[in-house]
């Protein structure tokens, strides 16, 4: 995994523009195969997060995403809106796994990101975007802010690179 990024990248929530959590994911080209990554964020009481197809609900306060990102230049862009009905200062916790397609046994975790809003404004979704997406609220969370480094990247890359060359 060349990237694996997740952020707030808008962290005050009003009338005006909700809360906005987006992420980047890129495997390397030279890679030899996909690799799964699994999203799932806690939310506070009182939030909800809306994702369209991105994430959906997983029930008690959860929110999740399962993607398959390829090798190659592109990258996969995920985003999800915040909302919240409880105005002051609230934390979304995410965790991130992500494997070599098939070898789950390889597994590496990123944990306890958060992500803190400031909510000025009760911001509720609208009929429409409740309709376009999936959302969940409620949960609890607590929280960090966190960029995968490069050099973790470049050891599980090699790391699958050895392993399918039998080195």
């Amino acid at each position: 995994m060349d990237q694996a990024r997740l952020y707030a990248s808008d962290t005050t929530v009003n009338q005006d523009s909700p809360g906005q959590i987006a992420g980047g994911f890129q495997v390397s080209p030279v890679a030899n195969c996909p690799v799964v990554v699994v999203i799932t964020m806690s939310v506070p009481s009182g939030m909800t997060i809306s994702g369209g197809s991105d994430f959906a609900s997983s029930g008690a306060g959860l929110v999740s995403t399962r993607f398959t990102v390829r090798p190659g230049a592109n990258i996969r862009d995920v985003r999800a809106t915040v909302y919240s009905e409880d105005t002051g200062e609230k934390t979304v916790t995410a965790d991130i796994q992500y494997w070599p397609q098939g070898h789950q046994d390889l597994n590496r975790e990123i944990d306890g990101l958060s992500f803190s809003f400031n909510v000025e404004e009760s911001v509720t979704p609208t009929a429409s975007s409740q309709s376009a997406g999936t959302q969940a609220s409620g949960g609890s969370g607590a929280g960090g802010f966190a960029f995968v480094p490069a050099l973790v990247a470049a050891a599980l890359g090699t790391l699958l690179i050895a392993r399918r060359t039998g080195q």
